[in-house]
């Protein structure tokens, strides 16, 4: 009895002192930031992106732009705006070959399906599934949010967060944790995978002591004390998952078939998931990466990472060797803050080298070759010319792998497209 009586006042001791020094951090965190005027990560807390924005010095350009059909890739170009109601088909002139519209959602983000199908996120967190002719199969309501990826076996990959309460140096944090979730092709889900536990050891102190420092800020003790009741923020994102892939083959040294390249924007990190054991087997960005998206496993082996540039103001798109962790390629415009997202965009290499990058803040697209000349550029027709403003777009893909897509069969033999591309 005695032995267990010291166990538990060893454990209460350990976390009187745990809080104490938590506390002693964050007086010295907020006189920091007080004399120094440096902030910690207040970005981390839940973001709403941006629908549109500025095109005072675009605005009179619309759809295709720019279009040099030698040296560009041919494809059929798929893309949402952010928050519009209607996906699009387009050829590489601009043209709509083919549009799903909902008149119930607004869509975050939506991708194609092998049979013409489309999975998309709405803006209020349901993911659904419509077929060709835009009738909704289902709709699934839940905290769905940035990503969605389709595996060989037609099982759905995507991203929600949850409001929960998680323990680290025996504390409770209140906090919004992702997850990666597996739903069958019918929208049943299979599997929940916390990033929290995956991730718990690469989050920094700094990021917990905020939100105790919040907890315990003049303005929440003043309501603590009026209420009675302890107010947790909830709105911290840890993580704030925006984007992964299924890797298809192996990688000797890296990874193997079925795992998942994910990047997590309020760690400037990205990783790969070994889904079978839930670890992190590989990870990279802290110092290097401003808050990254989309990272994609090109057919070299390395990886390709759309870096946002939140805090430098100019973006960059990143090729990195994974095993030796060294950049072998970037590209940055000139000047450097000419081509900058702070919030969404992705990039794709396609199959000539050249790569297609989204520049998502501004609802604009454009192709480049491996030295960085623009070949092909879009600019997002939908305007509010009142305002000088412009939609923008998450993300643009070109569908290159038609034998993956024979739905789109009778579009290519229309547009005559090649059939190789």
């Amino acid at each position: 009895m005695a032995n267990r009586f010291s166990g538990k006042k060893l454990i209460i001791l350990s976390s009187f002192f745990t809080v104490l020094a938590l506390l002693a951090v964050s007086a010295i965190v907020f006189l920091y930031r007080r004399t120094a005027e440096v902030s910690f990560p207040q970005d981390m807390k839940s973001l709403a992106y941006i629908t549109w924005s500025s095109a005072a010095d675009t605005i009179e350009k619309k759809g295709v732009v720019t279009y040099d059909k030698i040296r560009s890739y041919e494809g059929i170009n798929i893309y949402n705006g952010d928050e519009s109601d209607a996906c699009y088909l387009i050829d590489m002139l601009g043209n709509k070959l083919h549009v799903w519209s909902s008149a119930q959602y607004r869509w975050w983000y939506a991708t194609m399906c092998r049979n013409g199908d489309l999975l998309a996120i709405s803006n209020e967190g349901s993911l659904m599934r419509l077929n060709w002719d835009s009738n909704p199969k289902w709709v699934k309501k839940n905290n769905f949010h940035h990503e969605i990826a389709v595996a060989e076996n037609d099982d759905i990959y995507t991203l929600i967060n949850k409001k929960e309460k998680v323990s680290k140096f025996g504390l409770p944090f209140h906090v919004i944790n992702d997850y990666i979730i597996i739903l069958s092709p019918d929208g049943k889900i299979k599997r929940e995978i916390s990033l929290f536990e995956v991730l718990k050891k690469e989050i920094p102190l700094t990021n917990f002591i905020e939100i105790y420092r919040n907890l315990f800020s003049y303005k929440n003790i003043k309501k603590i004390i009026k209420h009675k009741k302890i107010y947790y923020q909830t709105d911290f994102e840890i993580f704030h998952a925006n984007s992964f892939g299924i890797i298809n083959r192996d990688i000797p040294g890296l990874c193997k078939k079925g795992d998942l390249l994910f990047c997590v924007w309020a760690l400037d990190l990205i990783g790969i998931l070994d889904i079978k054991t839930e670890r992190l087997i590989w990870s990279w960005g802290a110092g290097n990466l401003d808050r990254p998206h989309r990272p994609v496993l090109l057919e070299s082996g390395n990886i390709l990472i759309f870096d946002n540039g939140w805090h430098r103001n100019y973006s960059r798109i990143v090729e990195l060797d994974p095993l030796t962790k060294k950049i072998v390629w970037e590209y940055m415009s000139e000047p450097r803050n000419r081509f900058f997202s702070k919030g969404g965009g992705s990039s794709q290499r396609l199959p000539n080298g050249n790569t297609l990058i989204t520049e998502g803040h501004k609802g604009h697209i454009f192709e480049i070759t491996h030295n960085g000349e623009v070949v092909w550029e879009y600019y997002n027709p939908d305007i509010k010319k009142n305002t000088n403003e412009r939609a923008t777009i998450y993300r643009m893909m070109r569908v290159v792998d038609f034998e993956n897509y024979p739905y789109l069969r009778g579009i290519v033999e229309r547009e005559q497209l090649p059939k190789d591309f």
